[in-house]
């Protein structure tokens, strides 16, 4: 399950596993769940931060991991994990939770989150406070800067998933490019020890004939362009910085 294959026939169709609707882009969820299973044993307490329906965490909880799931939206979930209802707009409650929480999980997931809220820096604030010396954390957002992405914005003059459509669904309000999480990862006092790139951004998109003809266009642009080019979406992994620990 390659972030980047040359070829795909990929349509970005809506996915389900066990009935829960997966609101990731193709393949992540299997991607993180064969990162997670490979970097971390089964005695761990993660903690699914933002977890929309739960269809990760039901796919983690299957695999044998403990998952705490968190949303706000309490209707929506569907996995058979713990769950917790947490208004993430109210601080207060929000401050709360971290204080009864606070460095009880080992792993701590942010997958497809950051970009839905309002504030980046509170939202990695918040992780920060919720992590013990070792908990590992990860975060990951929509690639911007894919090859796709930067079509777009030469068409378009805005970013592929950030519009005025995207703003209303699924309620992408601030896209987060690679340089900017990784300045506010270090100005929160975080290390970064692991990245990859996650979805699926096929070299060759075969989805229809307007997007395999833009992709032959682009191809031979593809071996020149700078920047994170790969990947549908950026998996940052990181935890708290020695030197603050």
């Amino acid at each position: 399950m390659k972030a980047s294959p040359l070829i795909s026939f990929d349509k970005k169709e809506i996915q389900y596993y066990k009935g829960i609707r997966i609101k990731t882009d193709t393949n992540l969820h299997e991607q993180l769940s064969e990162y997670i299973v490979k970097n971390f044993d089964k005695n761990i307490k993660i903690l699914d931060w933002g977890c929309g329906e739960g269809a990760l965490s039901q796919k983690l909880k299957d695999l044998g991991y403990y998952v705490f799931s968190v949303d706000m939206n309490k209707n929506d979930f569907k996995a058979e994990t713990d769950f917790f209802h947490l208004n993430f707009n109210d601080s207060n409650k929000v401050n709360e939770f971290i204080k009864e929480y606070s460095q009880k999980f080992d792993l701590i997931l942010g997958i497809e989150v950051i970009e839905h809220v309002k504030s980046p820096w509170q939202y990695i604030e918040n992780i920060y406070k919720l992590c013990n010396p070792e908990t590992v954390v990860i975060v990951s957002t929509p690639n911007v800067a894919s090859w796709w992405g930067r079509f777009w914005f030469l068409i378009k003059g805005e970013l592929w998933g950030f519009s005025e459509n995207g703003w209303k669904d699924p309620g992408h309000i601030n896209p987060v490019l690679d340089f900017e999480i990784r300045n506010i990862l270090r100005e929160s006092k975080f290390k970064i020890i692991d990245f990859f790139n996650g979805g699926n951004q096929p070299i060759i998109w075969v989805y229809n004939w307007k997007r395999f003809l833009i992709s032959i266009i682009f191809l031979p642009l593809y071996p020149f362009m700078q920047g994170i080019k790969k990947g549908w979406v950026n998996c940052y992994v990181f935890k708290k910085d020695e030197i603050d620990r």
